[in-house]
């Protein structure tokens, strides 16, 4: 196939409808920050949970 008959298949493409609605970049939503709240309260679940956990396991090893 000649480069010619090729470009031309390719810009008949591109000029449909639905070619431009696909090729166009979507918008982008910005990026929600989190409170600095809410990353306090999952650091103090995460602390309390490995706290949890860590005295389960002593407690397996005296007890067990």
């Amino acid at each position: 196939m000649p480069s010619d008959e090729f470009d031309t298949i390719i810009q008949d493409v591109l000029s449909a409808p639905e070619a431009t609605r696909l090729l166009k970049p979507a918008r982008v939503r910005p990026r929600v920050r989190s409170h600095p709240v809410v990353w306090f309260a999952a650091g103090l679940v995460l602390w309390q949970l490995n706290g949890i956990l860590l005295y389960l396991f002593l407690w397996l090893l005296l007890h067990g």
